[in-house]
């Protein structure tokens, strides 16, 4: 029988080396797993240190360290300083560009309150004549030199004609929605050029010759054929083209001046007195009036002594509320300029079809400001005579200087030294 075999001993080299129990000084060799060696109290201290370490915020490093389930995972990369200052700038600007569609699509609601006009489409009328004179005509039409040229057009000139119309309310007294003749009658112009704005009143007494129609008073034009005809009489007459209209009624008149709060106006003493008898209590000097009192003030024609007491007081007066309103709008900002007019929208026409188009027109408005807006009247003293034709007491222009004014005025290329507008003239 063959003896007990027995089992053969290990090499040194492969035997297992057991991992020492805490506080023995026996070595704990993990060289073959590319770690350092510690001993005894020394390796106490690194297991405490390497666990304090990944308790924390970071992977400790070296020995101690373990990678994180699935893997020794990867450096996350940080994202460069200019790359979030790009997303930051493109969130901004979506944010603005949603506000500003949302902007867009309010104030084209509001726009779409304006009756459009419908140019060559208006209701014709029969023609009359405004007989105030008294005694014999002094000149015929055959003595009169009408107009025969024209100013040149320009591109960068907008003209537009505004027209104060006969109706609405005016204290007790309720007007005729009816088209009558114009009330007031201004060219409106912007010089893209010189960024100037230019207001010219145009005298309702001008006589004129009217397409289609007898030579008749000027604001006859819109009576008989609106805003059309008006434009027609104008470029036969003063020589420039009107490019699109406005319309406002004395309701939207006063509407305007209450929601800025009123406006100062200068009065001399027989303009206060005036006033009075309208029963609005003024006096000498500067005055802060309301839409009814401003209106008011705008349509008085018989006040002082003079020019002042008939048409061309009351143009002069149609200036200087219409300029000290521009002035005053323009101060404010933006959004109340915009609650403003949304208040008066229905009581506005124009001929604009396009709302963008009015936007533009608005935006320049506003972006020229006040600092060169210019007031004139056409004709200018020494340049017409008071006439009685038809028994019509009217003026008879030099339309040769007028053109030339209008030429001077609104299509220079230099900005034009500044009127006075606290003058009648």
């Amino acid at each position: 029988m063959a003896g007990k075999r027995e089992a053969p001993q290990q090499p040194a080299s492969r035997a297992k080396t057991r991992r020492p129990s805490s506080g023995t000084s026996a070595q704990y060799d993990e060289r073959s797993r590319g770690r350092q060696t510690y001993y005894g109290d020394e390796y106490a201290e690194h297991r405490k240190t390497s666990s304090s370490e990944y308790n924390g915020s970071r992977r400790p490093s070296g020995a101690g360290g373990r990678p994180p389930k699935g893997g020794r995972g990867k450096k996350k990369r940080r994202m460069p300083g200019w790359q979030k200052a790009i997303i930051i700038i493109l969130v901004v600007l979506i944010v603005l560009m949603s506000a500003a569609v949302a902007a867009v699509v309010v104030v084209n609601g509001k726009l779409d309150l304006i009756k459009r006009i419908d140019i060559g489409n208006e209701a014709q009328t029969s023609e009359n004549f405004d007989q105030d004179a008294t005694g014999s005509d002094t000149t015929t039409d055959d003595q009169i030199q009408f107009a025969t040229g024209k100013v040149d057009p320009d591109s960068d000139v907008v003209n537009f004609m505004l027209i104060g119309r006969d109706t609405g309310t005016m204290g007790d007294e309720v007007r005729t929605e009816d088209r009558g003749r114009s009330d007031s009658m201004m060219v409106v112009s912007l010089n893209r050029k010189t960024k100037q704005i230019s207001i010219v009143s145009l005298m309702r007494d001008c006589y004129v010759k009217i397409p289609g129609y007898k030579n008749n008073k000027l604001n006859a034009a819109y009576s008989f054929g609106g805003y059309e005809l008006m434009d027609q009489t104008v470029e036969e007459n003063f020589g420039i083209h009107i490019d699109h209209n406005v319309g406002i009624n004395f309701d939207g008149f006063q509407m305007v001046v209450d929601k800025l709060d009123g406006i100062d106006i200068t009065l001399t003493q027989e303009e206060a007195d005036y006033m009075e008898l309208w029963g609005f209590a003024m006096e000498e000097g500067v005055n802060h009036m309301n839409g009814e009192e401003a209106l008011a003030y705008a349509r008085s024609r018989y006040v002082g002594t003079g020019k002042e007491s008939n048409d061309f007081g009351r143009t002069y007066r149609q200036r200087v509320v219409v300029t000290q309103v521009f002035k005053e709008l323009m101060s404010r900002p933006i959004t109340q300029i915009m609650d403003i007019l949304n208040s008066v929208m229905e009581c506005v026409e124009t001929d604009i079809t396009s709302n963008a188009d009015i936007m533009t027109y608005a935006y320049e408005v506003y972006n020229y400001g006040i600092d060169d807006l210019q007031a004139y009247r056409l004709p200018q003293d020494g340049e017409y005579q008071d006439e009685t034709i038809n028994k019509m007491a009217v003026l008879t222009v030099d339309w040769d200087k007028a053109q030339q004014h209008l030429r001077e005025w609104l299509y220079s290329d230099t900005p034009v030294e500044a009127h006075n507008v606290d003058a009648a003239n």
